[in-house]
């Protein structure tokens, strides 16, 4: 029979190892502590950028083993960047480094089947990501643009985002971008000028019209399709069965061949639109960012590491230093046997695109312009060739919106 000092003695060594073994699961959640979060007003990163909704977020898990990656997050029409949190937090959690961005977003996408011209969704998108001063519904400057503003954030976050940039120019085959709705169409506009890990789409985008998806989607692009990942649920307003004909023309593949990389969801739900950005997607967020993560990637095309050389060389400006000067984008096209390209300058002053030619192993400068006007003169010699303006229309797709108005496709024969 137990004494009742005995009792007492177990109860107290009971008591002591209750204590014990919370003071340890207390240590174990303060040891694991949650991803630290920076906010940055857009105007400390630059000049002339302005705060369109909430400050951007930065956001890295000092306890996570670094993936080498940064994950960007672009939020929907109306939304802050802390809408994501959830999603960028998980995001932290399993190796990436984050920054979530503030941008101008208070004109809804959709209205761009408003806007009177063949395809306002690419003037749409273009204006908000880098600033091309294209589109009637929005009113958005290069300092403002998305590429610019991402820039200007990782700049001034610090050491912890000197790995995405190369001086001065991001490193966009490091980076994995999402958006969720509008966000979702600027994340894919993104990945079709620069070749990035992956892009992630949630719950969009919704660049369709009574044409049937926008032509910019199944447009040439730097990031390999395949690495166009979506989230969607089947019953979205929006109309999920048009945002998955998008997602198919941005992956060039039928909808049968979708396979684990596209996820639409049944769940019962309030909002199937929204729920894609909270909580229970969870599970399937971790799926699709560790898809990113290990995301196959092609080979660098070996001209592109030339025609950067040859750009810079052509385009030097002793007064100017910014890095951007002389190519901030390309696009390359082959046919029948001949190699093209265009480049972009955004040195000081207008824009200008330069045209090359591929010819034994070196890229051959052909000309420049700065405006699409420059081309339909008489000083242009090749004006009546029909293979160049065919080049052309496939280099630069914003003149071949220009070649969609018959007056002004005429003055190219003249």
């Amino acid at each position: 029979m137990l004494r009742m000092g005995d009792l007492w003695a177990q109860a107290k060594a009971t008591l002591d190892i209750l204590a014990w073994g919370l003071a340890c699961a207390l240590f174990a959640s303060w040891a694991h502590a949650e991803p630290v979060t920076r906010e940055m007003a857009p105007p400390e990163t630059g000049a002339r950028i302005v705060q369109a909704r909430g400050p951007h977020r930065l956001v890295v898990d000092k306890e996570a083993t670094p993936n080498g990656l940064l994950f960007v997050s672009l939020g929907g029409t109306n939304s802050l960047p802390s809408d994501l949190a959830a999603l960028d937090d998980l995001a932290a959690k399993l190796g990436y480094k984050v920054a979530a961005l503030d941008y101008p977003n208070t004109v809804i996408s959709t209205k761009a089947r408003e806007a009177g011209v063949p395809d306002g969704f690419s003037q749409f998108r273009e204006e908000i990501v880098v600033g091309t001063a294209i589109s009637s519904i929005v009113e958005v400057d290069k300092a403002n643009s998305i590429e610019n503003r991402l820039v200007a954030l990782l700049k001034a976050a610090g050491p912890d985002y000197a790995e995405f940039l190369d001086k001065g120019i991001p490193r966009w085959e490091k980076m994995v971008v999402a958006g969720h709705s509008q966000g979702s169409g600027h994340a894919a506009y993104l990945g079709k000028r620069h070749r990035l890990r992956a892009v992630l789409m949630l719950a969009g985008p919704q660049d369709t019209s009574d044409r049937g998806p926008s032509p910019w989607l199944s447009g040439e692009g730097a990031t390999e399709p395949e690495n166009f990942l979506a989230l969607l649920h089947r019953e979205d307003f929006f109309d999920s069965s048009k945002q998955l004909q998008v997602v198919a023309e941005l992956r060039k593949q039928s909808q049968e061949e979708f396979g684990d990389d596209v996820i639409v969801l049944d769940m019962a739900t309030k909002d199937a639109h929204m729920v894609v950005i909270q909580s229970e997607c969870l599970p399937w967020w971790e799926k699709l960012l560790r898809r990113a993560e290990r995301a196959p990637s092609t080979t660098v095309d070996s001209r592109v590491e030339p025609l950067k050389k040859a750009a810079t060389k052509h385009y030097f400006h002793p007064w100017s230093e910014d890095p951007l000067t002389g190519m901030s984008a390309y696009s390359i096209v082959e046919d029948q046997g001949r190699t093209w390209a265009l480049t972009t300058s955004v040195a000081r002053g207008p824009k200008t695109y330069a045209v090359w030619e591929w010819v034994d192993g070196n890229w051959t400068h052909l000309f420049a312009y700065h405006y699409f006007q420059e081309l339909e003169g008489s000083d242009l010699a090749w004006e009546k060739r029909m293979d160049f303006l065919y080049k052309m229309w496939r280099l630069d797709p914003r003149l071949r919106r220009r070649l969609e108005d018959e007056s002004v496709r005429k003055r190219f024969y003249f």
